[in-house]
């Protein structure tokens, strides 16, 4: 029964040293992935703002849509007379 419980103990301490080591390197990765990024600008945001009347006829678009569908309610019809 010795022997069994100091196996467990062990495990369990094996297990703990192993899940702080994830811990551990998952918090120091972070800080050295925030310490050595740069700010890149990305090239979809040049994209969207050199294209942007065609952005803005597709909102326009869309929102029309939109009004059209809200306001095509179909009128109640009486059940019973």
């Amino acid at each position: 029964m010795v022997i069994f419980n100091g196996l467990i103990v062990t495990t369990f301490l094996i297990l703990l040293a192993a899940s702080a080591a994830v811990v551990g390197s998952m918090i120091v990765l972070a800080l050295f992935d925030l310490a050595f990024s740069r700010k890149r600008p990305s090239a979809t945001t040049e994209v969207i703002d050199s294209d942007s009347d065609i952005t803005n006829s597709y909102d326009l678009e869309a929102a029309s849509k939109e009004d059209d569908a809200a306001n095509s309610k179909q009128k109640p019809q009486q059940l019973a007379a």
